[in-house]
């Protein structure tokens, strides 16, 4: 029988409209955007409550979604893709026990002792932890067109697990906005920073509880929108810029410095902008992510 190279991958999510500004969903819409320009067909998003089409070969989710999506697993022959955004169960977020979760391939966005010990856990299932990190769509993060906005901004959802004051601290503005906005904000601010929370800083909390790096996506979008972004020091956003391309900024008083003084000067933003973009192009997009990824679960 020929084998099939045209696969047919589906994501599940909260809100298939995307309505809610889940983090997760939309991380997983990026995916799918990339699958489709990689020559697969993206059969789009499925609310969690949805059957499993019948012609999925791929259906893809978060693991703490798992507990919703279990009773669907005997109503396909499709393959499950899990991408593995938290580690122990944890009743707040209804994170399920790796052992748990029944999918044929596993990837994260951490690394550190967290990525080390999901490793572990699957090893016992005879599974493998494919290492996926967060990067720009070439489809959704397009350049934005300039509205009216404050001049510096940060656009998210509160969390209690990141060090906001950061931003008060700076006088940046936090504002909500609908995914498709986001573009137009960040081309329109002078700074749009970038912050992670301790638990992407491999500081133990109560979201994680094991020590974990991971680089968040808003630092792709911003830049691929056509703005400025400035970034905590993060120790793994070096794996991925270096300071020509996204300047750092080591405790709260020097970020504060460094909004400040590119908000004065906007014109030396410029250099860091056209590198930036210029190294997620070349390297930092999904479709460079599944062009790996694909080797692993497709040969």
């Amino acid at each position: 029988m020929e084998r099939k190279t045209n696969m047919k991958f589906y994501a599940y999510c909260c809100r298939k409209d995307l309505a809610d500004r889940n983090g997760g969903s939309l991380v997983l819409w990026h995916h799918l955007h990339a699958l489709e320009e990689l020559g697969h067909e993206n059969g789009g998003m499925l609310n969690l409550e949805d059957s499993p089409p019948d012609d999925a070969d791929f259906l893809m989710f978060q693991s703490e979604w798992w507990y919703a999506l279990r009773p669907h697993k005997r109503h396909t022959n499709a393959k499950w893709i899990c991408w593995l955004g938290h580690f122990l169960p944890h009743r707040k977020y209804g994170m399920p026990k790796i052992a748990e979760i029944e999918a044929d391939y596993f990837h994260t966005q951490w690394q550190g002792k967290m990525f080390d010990y999901g490793q572990e856990m699957l090893e016992k299932k005879n599974k493998k932890l494919y290492y996926l990190p967060h990067a720009g769509c070439h489809k959704c993060n397009v350049e934005g067109v300039k509205i009216d906005c404050p001049e510096t901004i940060f656009i998210g959802n509160t969390f209690p697990e990141r060090a906001e004051e950061w931003l008060d601290y700076a006088k940046v503005s936090k504002i909500r906005s609908p995914f498709e906005d986001c573009k137009n904000y960040y081309k329109s601010a002078i700074v749009s920073p970038n912050l992670h929370g301790d638990f992407q800083k491999n500081l133990v909390c109560d979201f994680t509880q094991i020590p974990g790096y991971m680089i968040n996506e808003r630092i792709f979008q911003v830049i691929l929108s056509g703005g400025f972004s400035i970034s905590d020091d993060n120790p793994i956003v070096r794996d991925f810029f270096t300071e020509e391309e996204i300047p750092y900024a080591k405790d709260r008083a020097t970020f504060r410095s460094m909004v400040k003084n590119f908000t004065e000067r906007p014109e030396k933003r410029e250099p860091f902008m056209l590198k930036a973009k210029e190294r997620i192009l070349k390297d930092h997009l999904y479709i460079h992510r599944w062009r790996d990824y694909l080797k692993e679960i497709c040969d």
